[in-house]
């Protein structure tokens, strides 16, 4: 049951997660210690949301049991978010003190921003997940 809203959402979702993870890569390209293995296998494995949903767009009915994997990304992806803002805390004095915007927009208004953006995804995975298994079967 492809509908036209399902599919400019799936897009939407592609294209929001392709932003996030190309401004992540050229983030940490600027970083002088990047470029160890485990930082291009992270890489890698952050990319494969966006490839299911890709899948997903292309044939619905063949991988619509993925958006599961989708799910447990976003919830890994959320928590990360919690992990971080606690530890992000200790330094939030100093740069309110110092009024360093840059720096508040970077460290917190755009993780906090990205986790809203994992939520909603979260959500509809969920949601089109159930509705499609009961409409598949």
């Amino acid at each position: 049951m492809r509908t036209a809203k399902s599919v400019v959402i799936y897009l939407l979702i592609l294209i929001l997660e392709l932003i996030r993870l190309f401004s992540f890569v050229y983030v940490e390209k600027m970083n002088i210690n990047f470029g160890s293995l485990l930082d291009f296998t992270g890489i890698l494995v952050l990319f494969l949301p966006a490839i299911i949903l890709f899948l997903i767009l292309n044939n619905e009915k063949e991988f619509y049991k993925f958006l599961n994997i989708v799910v447990v990304f976003k919830i890994l992806s959320i928590i990360g978010f919690y992990l971080y803002w606690s530890s992000i805390v200790t330094k939030l004095n100093v740069m309110i003190r110092d009024l360093d915007r840059a720096n508040m927009i970077t460290y917190i208004l755009l993780p906090f921003l990205i986790s809203v953006v994992d939520m909603f995804i979260l959500v509809f995975s969920l949601l089109k997940e159930k509705a499609l298994c009961k409409s598949y079967q």
